[in-house]
Order: C-alpha cells, then structure tokens, then sequence
C-alpha cells in the first residue's frame, strides 16, 4: 500500500480548508506491538501530535514473531528474546528509546502514548511504572482505553 508523502500531507496542512489530518503512519500488521524499522515511521514535519498506540492485551504474555511486528528491531529495543513475558517495563522501553515508538517525530510535536484494550490489562499495570514516561517527559499524555469502547478513553494522565 502507498501512501501521500510527507511532503505532501505538509502541503495539504497548509490549506484553508484543512482542519485535522489524521494519518496512521505506520501500520503494524494487525500485531499489537511493533518497532519501526530503519525508514519507519515517515511523519510529516507538519505534525503537531503523534500518538504511538500499543496493544494492552499483550502485557503477561509470551511475545514473538506472532504477535510483535519487526521482532528484531523491537528485541534490539527490550533486550526481550523469543517466548519472554512480556512486562509494563518492556513497553516502557519501546516509548522511551530513541529507535523506538517515537522515533522521527519532529521537534516540539505533542507525544502521546495509547495503550489500547486497556481493560484486558488492568490489573498487570502498576501506575508508578506506566507513569515513567510521563514523569521524564518522553511523552505529554498517556491515555488507556479501547477503541472499541464507549468512551475510547477510559483513564488519560497528561503532564
């Protein structure tokens, strides 16, 4: 699949008519984790809010190729080797790491964490951990939820 360019979706911030621009930048083949590769994510310079989301779900399970898309890059990222539990402190490291969830994303843009399917990870999430990137703000807002829910955000925790 081919997208605009990143020069091209600046452009088209630029228009009048142009109120919000919603890209998802970088897909993950239907696998609630990944790590960009080498030329990934391409985020236009325009971009003024990046919201890196994450599968919940996963927390406590046995991660791999299955399940995490760019399985190299992401072991680079946690240290993680094939069949490890996945733990909070793993998807720390994904937000926190310069190759990692926020990578590319240009200077003085917004940095949003979303860990998605929330409810079926509650209880595997200790608030201080979770808050860590917030508190050396790696980012400005997490959010937890569910896209398939009513409200989507559940719980927000914004510096």
């Amino acid at each position: 699949m081919q997208g605009f360019t990143p020069e091209a979706i600046d452009a088209l911030v630029q228009r009048p008519e142009c109120d919000v621009i919603l890209i998802e930048a970088d897909g993950s083949r239907a696998m609630p984790l990944k790590a960009p590769d080498e030329h990934e994510p391409c985020i236009p310079k325009s971009s003024c809010c990046v919201i890196a989301v994450m599968g919940g779900h996963i927390l406590g399970a046995k991660v791999s190729t299955e399940n995490v898309h760019r399985w190299s890059q992401f072991a680079d990222i946690t240290g993680l080797t094939p069949d490890a539990t996945l733990q909070l402190s793993d998807l720390v490291a994904l937000v926190r790491h310069p190759q990692g969830a926020f990578k590319n994303v240009p200077q003085g843009c917004r940095r949003v964490w979303f860990i998605n399917r929330f409810s079926q990870c509650e209880n595997a999430i200790a608030q201080s951990e979770l808050l860590q990137p917030l508190q050396q703000h790696d980012v400005e807002a997490i959010w937890l939820g569910d896209i398939q829910e009513h409200p989507a955000i559940a719980r927000r925790f914004v510096n």
